[in-house]
């Protein structure tokens, strides 16, 4: 009697197991139905932030085949395909791609770079400059525009290496003379390598030749300690090529 008591619920327990089991499968395969193929789960809205030129983004995606369209699966989006290519868009400082499952939407959300000067290449092509010190060519509307108003980066030839050498330096520019870049009247570089720099100190217009694109913090501490001078209120030309004996005039 015990033996078959024992064999009745050995049966009943692997039947319970198998049970399970398909109930389990079937949940499996539920699932990957309702994301991969169901209609319940399709894209029903598509926002770029960040940017009033979403059409460009758009055809970069595209030219990547990555078209974003009303009803496709919300399973079968790319994230990372789509914020890879937003990336890389030189123009654009950060992107990232979101996807809500609730709300059946993806965001792309970019932050497009603020230009603080511009320069036109050896190709006669504009390119603009952020505040990092990075080249990029102005794309949206909203830079196309404000490109027109920027302080121009001029040099003789106009090579990449000087526009590099333009670039070092206002990423190595500190803090304490980032007034200087929001005053900027111009920027130019000779053959020599030296940077010369027209800005504003209040309503005063002032010169600062800052020499060759090395010793950046250091320049910029000498040109805030001449500032602060009293005999230097009305000084418009700072030499500072050689920052350890600068030149005030």
């Amino acid at each position: 009697m015990k033996s078959r008591s024992t064999k009745s619920r050995s049966m009943k327990s692997r039947s319970t197991k198998g049970l399970i089991g398909f109930l389990l499968l079937l949940i499996i395969a539920g699932s990957s139905y309702l994301l991969g193929w169901s209609e319940l789960l399709t894209v029903k809205k598509i926002e770029i932030t960040g940017t009033a030129s979403q059409s460009i983004v758009k055809r970069e995606l595209s030219k990547n085949n990555l078209n974003l369209e009303l009803d496709m699966k919300l399973a079968r989006v790319d994230l990372r395909a789509i914020e890879r290519v937003t990336g890389d868009l030189d123009w654009l400082a950060t992107a990232n791609v979101n996807r809500s499952w609730l709300n059946r939407s993806i965001t792309v959300e970019v932050v497009e770079k603020i230009a603080v000067a511009k320069a036109v290449d050896s190709t006669l092509k504009t390119v603009n400059f952020d505040n990092q010190g990075k080249l990029f060519a102005p794309t949206s509307a909203k830079q196309l525009a404000l490109s027109l108003k920027l302080p121009l980066v001029t040099s003789k030839s106009n090579d990449q290496g000087q526009l590099s050498a333009v670039a070092k330096f206002l990423q190595e520019l500190p803090d304490e003379s980032q007034p200087l870049i929001d005053d900027l009247i111009g920027i130019s570089i000779g053959d020599s390598g030296f940077i010369n720099m027209q800005s504003k100190v209040g309503n005063r217009e002032i010169f600062i030749n800052w020499g060759a694109p090395s010793e950046i913090p250091q320049k910029s501490e000498v040109l805030q300690a001449l500032f602060d001078l009293p005999e230097n209120k009305k000084a418009k030309r700072f030499d500072l090529s050689l920052p350890d004996s600068p030149v005030v005039s």
